[in-house]
């Protein structure tokens, strides 16, 4: 992993070789704070492979990686940490893949509760007189 992480480094620098393909997917993680992460659990599926992730990762500075495969296209990603959440999806070819993805987190049960209220909502019928 660190020879792939290298040979990108190599090739952004000026005067260096193109961005390879399956460059590392680089996330900074805010929790409902803004403030960064120490720590953050990482799931997803990758497309068309199905290949699938499931890491708890140490953040640098609120910054995590994923190894992205050199056949993946998409990846659809979940990161949480201390009971908040986001859902990125991240296409390949990226426009710019040095680029580090901000991903603000959210309070899931919050969210669920927002959700639950949503779907009852869209259920109840009108009240009769």
């Amino acid at each position: 992993m660190m020879g792939r992480l290298l040979d990108w480094f190599r090739g952004a620098l000026p005067g260096g070789s193109r961005v390879p393909s399956g460059f590392p997917a680089l996330f900074r993680v805010r929790d409902e704070r803004g403030e960064l992460v120490d720590r953050v659990v990482l799931r997803g599926t990758f497309e068309p492979t199905g290949r699938t992730i499931e890491i708890t990762q140490p953040t640098a500075g609120g910054v995590c990686m994923v190894t992205w495969p050199q056949k993946a296209r998409r990846l659809i990603l979940e990161l949480s940490a201390n009971g908040e959440r986001a859902e990125v999806e991240v296409i390949e070819p990226r426009p710019d893949p040095s680029r580090v993805i901000e991903v603000q987190l959210e309070n899931a049960q919050l969210e669920n509760a927002e959700a639950m209220a949503s779907a009852t909502a869209g259920t109840c019928s009108p009240a009769v007189p």
